[in-house]
């Protein structure tokens, strides 16, 4: 019997595209996109015991915010709103090891998750002298998650859930020397 190397990490591919633009001294737009492809593997194997998965995923995400600076006497505030969206789907695949190929395993579970997301935020800084950073804000999110486990059975098991929310921040920050009061 020949036992297969051990092997870690992704086939991945990456990318993604930015662009930002100062409108003038006060106004910036951002904006990116980012898409994210993983077909990785996952094998470990001693002479009695082997683990095979594979844990392919995919997500593209996008968001955009507008920012407004404006300094006040020894204060500077700075305002961003913007939204960000985005789709995932995930899968995990684990198979039996016959510690001799991978092609030759067996699945033994099949697992996928699929994730919608939306987000919109306002967030207001104030930079105070003496090194004071005053925060107000608020977002609103929406998450779907979608999981099914057991997919390659004839019952698999279903989870859905849903979050649709408002959140408020606020918060004061204090500046010391190599350490923050938050």
């Amino acid at each position: 019997n020949t036992i297969q190397p051990t092997k870690f990490g992704p086939n991945k591919i990456t990318g993604g595209i930015g662009y930002k633009h100062r409108i003038n001294e006060n106004w910036s737009l951002n904006a990116g996109v980012n898409y994210i492809n993983n077909k990785g593997k996952f094998i470990l194997t001693f002479p009695f015991f082997g683990v095979y998965d594979e844990e392919p995923s995919q997500s593209l995400l996008a968001r955009a915010t507008v920012t407004y600076q404006k300094q006040i006497g020894a204060s500077r505030l700075k305002l961003n709103t913007g939204i960000e969206t985005g789709r995932s789907k995930d899968k995990g695949i684990s198979y039996n090891s016959d510690f001799t190929s991978t092609d030759t395993a067996a699945i033994t579970n099949i697992n996928e998750a699929n994730t919608n997301l939306i987000i919109g935020f306002v967030l207001a800084d104030l930079l105070l002298p003496h090194n004071w950073i005053a925060t107000a804000g608020m977002s609103y999110n929406r998450y779907n998650y979608d999981v099914q486990s057991g997919i390659n059975t004839g019952t698999p098991l279903k989870f859905t859930t849903a979050v649709d929310d408002i959140a408020p921040r606020i918060s004061i920050l204090k500046k010391l020397n190599t350490i923050s009061i938050y």
